[in-house]
């Protein structure tokens, strides 16, 4: 089994089974396979099986048209999560990763399977048309020697200019890839490309990030020798990517509660070359502002756990109106204790949800008990901003995961008056 060893027996089993947690909504991806204690032992099924889970929810919708249409899961027993995890291998990525009864019952169906994929991809680009991202790490290269050493590996640059990416889009099958007219360290790749094995990426001069995961650090805005906070720290895009923006100076204090997810930041640090970083495992809330190093923090980022509904295709966790609430309650506790360390002039909060409850509902509750702080205008150039319903919604950005061909985000930048 490529990216596997053969004696960790039917890797779709376990990413069917991380499926379901998921869906169940039990946790985001990476959260639920670090409960798994075997997954958490082997860093190379980790990797494999959290990959496979992501690119299922990812075409969760093709997936299901797939399913729908051919009808096999009906035909033979077969556990519906993890036909569709090796479904998505199938599909996406043209292997499969198994043996035995699923490997026949899935290549006896092939073409009927194949046709049905094109049926479905046909008819609902959504999903399927939303970009894969990596992020440029400037401590590692430059953008320049980036893009050239891709050119070298067989990738084809298109420098013509094309702020939407439709030149692209046309070649989305083609290793094709472009710099994001927003983000000037980002390139842009149609969505099946898989990088995972391109040297650059395992050598920390790439990151796969989100378009919009990129937002926060920029939205903060700190360079020099700071001191910041990143609250909510792992896995380390974002504090790898305010760490690159402050060209390794100054302090940042990466907070992370979960053993193993600290662990995780930690080995990210030293692959991205992040050298100004102290990886602290506790829970934000038990930092004390008047203590040092904390003290001191100007800038602070805070990016907590939440639904998950601004990921695409199937990644929306079904919560409850009563979990959605209690994680709305959690993030003003977290951004209230934010807002306390003495010297904090600007706090950046953001999440990977749509929810309402917990982005502009959550600001608003906050600036109702802090009166010294204001909103400043998120990235001012991002054209999507909040709510038109909130008096602040100039001030505050969304994406939209259809519209802005990234996953839905939300934005929103504190400054402490009369500074």
């Amino acid at each position: 089994m490529e990216g596997a060893k053969e004696g960790t027996g039917n890797i779709y089993e376990k990413a069917g089974h991380i499926l379901k947690q998921v869906e169940k909504g039990k946790g985001k991806t990476l959260n639920v396979c670090l409960k798994t204690k075997m997954l958490r032992k082997d860093k190379a099924l980790l990797k494999c099986v959290y990959g496979i889970v992501q690119e299922t929810l990812k075409h969760s919708k093709t997936i299901s048209e797939v399913l729908d249409k051919t009808k096999i899961h009906a035909q033979e027993e077969t556990d519906i999560d993890v036909l569709r995890t090796a479904l998505s291998d199938f599909l996406y990525k043209k292997r499969l990763r198994c043996a035995g009864p699923l490997k026949e019952k899935i290549t006896l169906h092939k073409e009927e399977l194949r046709k049905a994929f094109r049926e479905a991809s046909s008819s609902d680009q959504t999903v399927s048309s939303l970009p894969t991202y990596l992020r440029v790490n400037t401590l590692r290269t430059t953008r320049k020697e980036a893009i050239a050493r891709l050119q070298e590996s067989g990738y084809c640059f298109i420098d013509t200019g094309d702020e939407t990416g439709q030149a692209a889009q046309k070649n989305r099958n083609k290793k094709t890839f472009y710099i994001d007219k927003d983000i000037p360290n980002l390139l842009v790749f149609p969505s099946r490309v898989d990088l995972s094995e391109n040297e650059l990426y395992k050598t920390g001069h790439l990151v796969f990030q989100q378009k919009s995961s990129c937002f926060p650090a920029l939205a903060l805005g700190v360079s020099g020798k700071a001191t910041v906070i990143d609250a909510c720290a792992a896995p380390g895009n974002k504090t790898s990517h305010i760490a690159a923006m402050m060209e390794n100076k100054g302090r940042i204090f990466a907070v992370e509660k979960d053993k193993n997810r600290a662990k995780l930041l930690k080995k990210m640090m030293a692959v991205a070359g992040v050298q100004n970083t102290v990886v602290c495992e506790t829970d934000f809330l038990s930092l004390s502002p008047s203590e040092q190093p904390y003290k001191d923090a100007k800038y602070i980022l805070l990016d907590p756990s939440c639904s998950g509904s601004g990921m695409k295709g199937g990644l929306l966790l079904k919560k409850k109106q009563t979990q959605i609430s209690n994680m709305a309650a959690t993030q003003k506790k977290l951004l209230l204790h934010a807002l306390s360390f003495p010297s904090a002039e600007k706090i950046v909060y953001s999440t990977c949800s749509v929810n309402e409850e917990e982005n502009e509902e959550v600001v608003r509750a906050v600036l109702r008990e802090r009166k010294d702080f204001a909103l400043a205008r998120a990235l001012p150039l991002w054209h999507r901003r909040g709510l038109k319903k909130y008096s602040f919604a100039d001030l505050v950005c969304r994406a939209d995961s259809d519209e802005d061909r990234t996953t839905g985000f939300f934005v929103a930048v504190f400054e402490k008056r009369n500074r």
